[in-house]
């Protein structure tokens, strides 16, 4: 079984690695030349919206400071909000109708089909043939749309996807190590994936689609947690070509309360596989390459990862207490377990060239992190293929910009779950292995079991901390919103 699941996670390294040296070789060709604007059709911004106080009223601001005229420019604000979001908008979109914007405020009778089913909801009232859709966290920059809506003259692109940036890198440890596996996704696999002609994702939010394509592939589905995947698959299966703009860069927040973070990669996982089990057999039968479809099952079934680092980490222990096994095997898995660092490299050069080094001390903690996240994302992994349904839970935002801003006391500041006492418990495991590896003379286990002791008792300690800080009285210095 060891052995099996290094293989397995050989083969994911192993794609690292070659995604990180195609980069590096398209880095040496001429990257593909954005075209000029020659007409401005009418657009629909999409913004769904689910209890977001803090931050929703920024977002509506820059979406009103778009260089684009007012007459082809429509505002949907697809309000789910059950707390007082809702007012707090009225306010802002009155103010933005008073000045002659075409905004409107949307609310359904229900949550239904959550997110996917606000968009498709808005879908049905919207009077632009292009969909342009931010999730509240974002803050565009004025030029978005000059810069995206001319790749649309190609008649067969039906969706342009930009480049997260981070409104809150240096807010903490976390969301300095987040930032960079953040990068890794944006600077390597979406520009491999686009450049050779991979299926690449939407990436639910900083984006524009064409209203034709989303109808021709199905619309808006919530029968996953990855709505944005899903439809971004589905279009390109039907011979939609997708466009990834990385020199448009959106900011974001990131989140910085590990249980944000945990709910966030929780949701991304268990959405990837479900995808994955959707459109599996309508890749298989597709008219791509065998290049193609290997790169496509390998991009939605990434998050198998984590069960299988899991799972490795766990027989570990055991296999000492058997007399152990060639050093050739761990070795073997530790050599390809590197090929998310060389991505993660490969970012912080590209995008901070200045101070890539500095940035690239967070790496050892984002990979620490990343060890004690495995049983929260296994756990995401195992729902999806035992087919459960889960509510659709969003990440909350604070409004954090810089160091400035804080989410503590906030009402939508997560408290801990019963998974930490697991993480303390496997953290426990982890040094027994650990301390096992010492006693019998297997050094090679060492690093293995003591990065899992560590990145279980990292995440354990900091859901215990940030628990308590959710309860902190009073969340200061945050405005609840304020008229664009």
């Amino acid at each position: 079984m060891y052995i099996a699941v290094s293989l397995g996670l050989f083969v994911y390294g192993v794609n690292w690695y070659y995604l990180t040296a195609r980069w590096r070789r398209l880095r040496k060709s001429r990257a593909p030349v954005p075209r000029a604007l020659h007409s401005q059709p009418k657009v629909t911004v999409q913004l769904p919206v689910y209890n977001e106080r803090y931050v929703a009223a920024r977002l509506l601001a820059a979406v009103a400071a778009f260089d684009w005229p007012h007459d082809l420019l429509e505002i949907q604000v697809l309000d789910d909000s059950d707390d007082d979001t809702t007012d707090l908008l009225a306010r802002s979109v009155s103010h933005l109708q008073s000045r002659g914007f075409d905004v409107h405020h949307l609310r359904r009778g229900s949550r239904s089909g959550f997110k996917a089913g606000a968009l498709a909801y808005g879908l049905t009232r919207a009077s632009g043939n292009f969909m342009a859709i931010f999730d509240c966290d974002f803050f565009p920059p004025p030029e978005f749309l000059k810069r995206v809506m001319p790749e649309f003259e190609d008649p067969q692109v039906g969706l342009v996807q930009t480049r997260w940036g981070h409104l809150n890198a240096e807010y903490s440890p976390l969301t300095r190590a987040e930032a960079i596996g953040v990068d890794g996704h944006f600077a390597v696999e979406q520009e491999v994936r686009y450049r050779l002609g991979y299926l690449m994702n939407f990436n639910g939010t900083a984006g524009v689609w064409r209203r034709a394509c989303i109808e021709a592939a199905g619309g808006w589905g919530s029968d996953t947690l990855a709505e944005d995947l899903d439809l971004s698959y589905r279009a390109q299966l039907r011979g939609w070509r997708s466009v990834y703009r990385k020199d448009v860069v959106c900011p974001a927040e990131l989140p910085a309360q590990i249980t944000a973070f945990k709910r966030q990669q929780f949701r991304w996982a268990k959405g990837s596989i479900q995808v994955f089990l959707k459109l599996r057999e309508r890749i298989r039968d597709s008219a791509l390459t065998r290049g193609q479809r290997a790169e496509a099952y390998l991009h939605l079934s990434l998050y198998v990862v984590h069960p299988l680092m899991l799972i490795s980490f766990l027989l570990v222990p055991p296999l000492l207490l058997l007399g152990g096994i060639h050093p050739f095997v761990p070795a073997l898995f530790a050599t390809a377990s590197l090929g998310p660092a060389s991505m993660y490299i490969a970012s912080q050069w590209e995008f901070h060239p200045t101070d890539w080094k500095r940035r690239l001390l967070s790496l050892p903690f984002l990979t620490v992190v990343g060890a004690g996240l495995s049983l929260n994302n296994s756990r995401a992994v195992v729902e999806a293929v035992l087919k459960r349904r889960s509510e659709f839970l969003r990440t909350p935002k604070f409004g954090l910009e810089g160091r400035r801003g804080t989410w503590r006391g906030s009402r939508y500041a997560l408290r801990g779950t019963g998974e930490t006492v697991a993480e303390i418990a496997f953290a426990g495991y982890g040094i027994a292995g650990a301390a096992l590896a010492v006693a019998s003379d297997n050094w090679w286990a060492l690093p293995w079991t003591a990065l899992f002791a560590a990145g279980f008792l990292t995440v354990a300690a900091l859901s215990v901390l940030h628990s308590i800080a959710a309860v902190d009285p009073g969340k200061d210095g945050v405005p609840d919103a304020a008229s664009p």
